[in-house]
Formats: C-alpha cells, sequence, structure tokens
C-alpha cells in the first residue's frame, strides 16, 4: 500500500512539474545506465560485530549482549580519544570487569568470561569500526 502510495505521489509530483514548467512528459530523458549495483557499505555497528566473530567473540544471539559490546567500545573509544589516551592493558582490565558485573547481574545470561586478550580484541575491534582515525594509539598486536 505504502509503495502505491509512494508511486502515485512521484506520478502526482511528475505532472505537476510537467505542466508547471511547460514540458510534456514525452521530452523527459530516460535516466543513464548505471554501473552495475553494489552490496551495500556495512554500519560502523555490523562492522565491529563482524571483528568480534573473527575474534570469536559470540553474541551468543543475545541483542543485548550486542548492545553491551557496542557500549563498551563506543566508552573505549572515547578513554582513547586525546588529550587523555588510556592505554590498552587498562582499557582491556576495565572491559574485562564490566563483562564480568554484567554476567553476575544477569544470571539467566549465558554464562560469560572475558580473557584479557578477548578485552584486548573487542577494545582493538571498537576502535577500529568506531574511529580508526585512533588505530595508530593502540600498541601493535
Amino acid at each position: 500500500m505504502l509503495v502505491v502510495a509512494l508511486a502515485a505521489a512521484v506520478s502526482f509530483g511528475a505532472f505537476m512539474l510537467g505542466r508547471w514548467t511547460g514540458l510534456a512528459h514525452a521530452t523527459a530523458k530516460p535516466p543513464a545506465a548505471s554501473a552495475a549495483p553494489t552490496a551495500p557499505t556495512p554500519s560502523a555497528d555490523q562492522a565491529f560485530l563482524a571483528d568480534l566473530a573473527q575474534y570469536g567473540i559470540s553474541d551468543f544471539g543475545h541483542p543485548a549482549f550486542s548492545q553491551m559490546y557496542e557500549a563498551l567500545a563506543h566508552w573505549a573509544r572515547f578513554q582513547i580519544s586525546p588529550p587523555d589516551t588510556q592505554r590498552l592493558p587498562s582499557m582491556a582490565n576495565q572491559v574485562t570487569a564490566n563483562v564480568a558485573y554484567n554476567v553476575h547481574e544477569n544470571p539467566d545470561a549465558p554464562q560469560l568470561a572475558f580473557s584479557q586478550q578477548d578485552s584486548e580484541n573487542l577494545v582493538r575491534a571498537g576502535i577500529h569500526a568506531y574511529c580508526p582515525q585512533f588505530d595508530h594509539l593502540l600498541p601493535p598486536k
């Protein structure tokens, strides 16, 4: 129904534009052919979650885990931003503690234990997805 209404509105708008400018519909040129459509660019959230999956970090199919990971990544983004740049080990320690707290407070959630490496990977993926201009502030792997 929405498509029909939208098509009608576009047709009416084209009709009115033709009347106001004195152009007939027959004089309109068809749009030029374009290159083959490309796949849409993933959003920063999608890129971040894909990076986590490559590190073996799962959201267990629970949106709450994805949201927690994204929130931690955004927090890390602000922690690494100059002028008060925190170091990766410090941020990873805080991520580990936060994940442990959230899991403890939600006993119905899958039990998740984040290692220091998992936390560092989450921070790296977050910085890379949300503020790649700060990638250089992270130590090499």
